[in-house]
């Protein structure tokens, strides 16, 4: 397709196609100078002729491919632009660095430093705005899933940041009537910034007030099983009393659950457990948590091998402990069964009810040590608190270094009450079973999708269809 005729304006950077369009005469600070005002001389006039646009942008029909192509080609062109820019910053930086005689010109690299920065901050700013490339992207995902509805528009921004009153008064949100909260920052860690409580709760009070705002009929907020936190026995679907947790996480998602019971608008609560891929196929766009084990595991197998000459596609003993209290209540929750169960439950009348969406078939550590091992062609993996961590080798220490921050969630006993889910879906809609095979299954799926350039990953794989 041909570029659209307002792209062929856009100007070329020298730059991008020689090493460097500087005379010899000037010093590394002037070229640097001069480089940062002719970048942003050149951002200026693409950002003008890019929002000269935006109001056709804005208005663009998703099922237009033909004027869409156009515009991805006409990011590409940006992206070249910009990549050669910075490309040529950095090798004035190098240069620098590398000088023999001269002596170290720190407001010359700091203004290296500035320009990259900047780049960041304002293309990060383009696509708060939709203007740029991140405008395009999230045109682009809703292209290649046709089961998106060509209705749906778009608001850009950052639950912790937005204005509700300024977002209340866009036309977009005339007539809307119910609101979907699901933003959230699933970090499992210790938060020292403060950031997951920011994102949780204080993304939570900006859409209750937007919501407020609006007059909304309902509120549905998507929580976590775990608002549980160290509760030993059955957690109940009703206000959780808990108030000890393992982590700020789970800590920020209990006080905003409090938002919402106490906001005044009727609401639904939907508490999903451990996300795992699909329950037949084991497919997942976007694996966390758990799958951060499998990732671990394999890296250690490979280096181990590496080092010692043997080949990774054999069995192999890791020798490694997993020191934590072995559970016999996981909750892995399939991703279609939440998409099944929120989907149906949302379209219920609201009364003020929360759902554990987690199913009723948890796992044991058992399992997932023997479906693990037969995977990854590993040895049995041991799993039990250690009463003398000095006793610990080198590798179980980073293990837990690296990931005992999902320890608590193997060691957790707790029974998640489904007595609202079967009351509104039915004994059926839990009939679903996680076995042996199936949790096979969801690991060999992560591996085949996202370690699909490891070749004695894919060998093991092969040998086991």
């Amino acid at each position: 397709t041909a570029p659209l005729s307002w792209t062929r304006e856009i100007p070329e950077l020298n730059l991008c196609k020689t090493p460097n369009p500087y005379t010899k005469d000037e010093t590394i600070d002037e070229q640097v100078e001069k480089a940062r005002i002719r970048y942003h001389e050149f951002r200026s006039e693409t950002r003008k002729l890019i929002n000269n646009q935006h109001e056709k942008l804005t208005k663009l029909n998703f099922r237009q491919r033909g004027l869409y192509r156009e515009l991805l080609q006409c990011r590409q062109n940006l992206e070249r632009q910009w990549d050669g820019h910075l490309t040529h910053l950095s090798r004035l930086c190098n240069k620098i660095r590398s000088a023999r005689n001269d002596r170290y010109d720190k407001r010359a690299n700091e203004k290296v430093q500035q320009a990259f920065l900047e780049h960041t901050k304002k293309r990060r700013d383009w696509g708060y705005n939709q203007t740029d490339i991140e405008f395009s992207r999230k045109l682009q995902r809703m292209l290649e899933n046709p089961a998106v509805d060509p209705n749906i528009e778009v608001v850009d921004g950052d639950v912790t940041t937005i204005n509700p009153a300024e977002i209340a008064k866009l036309p977009v949100m005339e007539g809307v009537n119910s609101m979907f909260h699901c933003a959230a920052d699933v970090n499992l860690g210790k938060d020292p910034t403060g950031k997951t409580f920011k994102i949780n709760y204080n993304g939570t009070e900006n859409m209750i007030a937007l919501a407020k705002i609006l007059n909304l009929k309902e509120f549905h907020y998507v929580s976590t099983a775990y608002v549980a936190g160290k509760t030993i026995g059955r957690a109940m679907e009703a206000r959780p009393t808990c108030n000890e947790f393992n982590n700020p996480y789970e800590s920020s998602k209990f006080q905003s659950e409090g938002l919402v019971r106490d906001c005044g608008i009727p609401f639904t609560i939907y508490r999903p457990g451990i996300i795992t891929g699909r329950l037949e196929d084991g497919k997942i766009r976007k694996p966390l948590a758990f799958y951060r084990i499998l990732e671990f595991l394999a890296k250690l197998k490979s280096h181990h091998c590496a080092k010692e000459g043997v080949n990774p596609a054999q069995e192999y003993d890791l020798n490694i402990h997993f020191n934590t209290v072995a559970s016999e209540r996981i909750y892995f929750t399939p991703i279609d069964y939440v998409q099944y169960a929120i989907t149906k439950l949302f379209q219920k009348d609201v009364a003020n009810q929360t759902f554990h969406v987690t199913g009723d078939s948890p796992v044991n550590t058992d399992m997932i040590d023997r479906a693990l091992c037969r995977v990854l062609k590993l040895k049995y993996m041991e799993v039990s608190k250690s009463k003398n961590e000095d006793e610990l080798n080198k590798d179980s220490k980073m293990l837990e270094r690296f990931i005992g921050d999902l320890f608590p969630y193997f060691a957790n006993d707790v029974i998640f009450d489904q007595t609202n889910v079967r009351g509104a879906l039915g004994d059926e809609a839990l009939a679903w079973t996680y076995d042996d095979r199936k949790m096979e299954v969801m690991m060999r799926e992560f591996f085949v999708k996202f370690f699909n350039n490891v070749p004695w990953v894919q060998e093991i794989l092969e040998q086991s269809k």
